[in-house]
């Protein structure tokens, strides 16, 4: 998203041009870390202010006034955090325009000046593991049966999460594209399973699964007299 704005000028960004103050009309914000903006402006505006009106989750609208480098730049870069958000429902811009809803602390911007983009910054994930949605079954699994494994990244929040699964003993099991391990009919053994990003291959984890034949019959009982425990009764 790019464009010059006038002097004195507003630019809707983000919403309807009606109401986008009202929730009806948003981004889902939910898997990004800010929302960053680069603006190109005029020397003799350094120092001087602009605004940015957001509406966030349907709560109403934040103000962020900000305020030109004085170090000889003629452009900026300017983070908010998305910390707690999860939609972003309006967004309007003001090159030293004014508004009945704020007023500037410092001096307008009087110049024109350009919005070189607007952008969301992504999550990078650091890792991935996979965790069982039974335990208990994944490391005793019978012929034939299933059990459900998930990827979980970290941080949780991750852009990107789109992953693949592979079995790495596919005569012991299968594992399809949601992670839910088939065990085969016939052979007990321990299937390893492995999981990948999509978008950072060298994100990888794998899972084994034991497998049993639970159709095998009881060879023997054994007592084990040193865990039985005697109590006298007493009349």
């Amino acid at each position: 998203m790019a464009g010059a704005v006038d002097a004195g000028a507003e630019k809707l960004l983000v919403g309807p041009g009606q109401g986008w103050g009202d929730g009806n009309f948003f981004y889902d914000v939910s898997k990004y870390d800010s929302l960053s903006f680069k603006f190109t402006f005029d020397p003799a505006d350094a120092g001087k202010q602009i605004a940015i009106r957001i509406a966030w989750d349907k709560k109403g609208v934040t103000l962020y006034e900000l305020t030109y480098p004085t170090d000889g730049s003629t452009s900026m870069i300017h983070n908010i955090s998305l910390e707690g958000k999860s939609h972003l429902d309006g967004m309007n811009f003001y090159n030293g325009a004014p508004h009945w809803s704020f007023s500037y602390t410092g001096t307008a911007a009087t110049q024109a000046m350009t919005i070189d983009y607007v952008a969301l910054k992504t999550v990078i994930p650091t890792g991935v593991s996979i965790e069982a949605a039974d335990p208990v079954l994944a490391q005793a699994l019978p012929l034939g049966l299933t059990t459900q494994l998930n990827a979980v990244f970290a941080p949780v929040n991750a852009t990107y999460s789109d992953v693949v699964w592979e079995s790495l003993n596919t005569d012991l099991a299968t594992v399809d594209a949601t992670g839910l391990v088939t065990a085969n009919t016939t052979q007990a053994g321990v299937a390893s399973i492995k999981v990948s990003s999509v978008t950072y291959p060298a994100l990888a984890d794998t899972f084994e699964v034991t497998i049993v034949d639970a159709t095998t019959p009881v060879s023997g009982v054994e007592l084990d007299l040193s865990s039985i425990q005697l109590k006298m009764l007493t009349s």
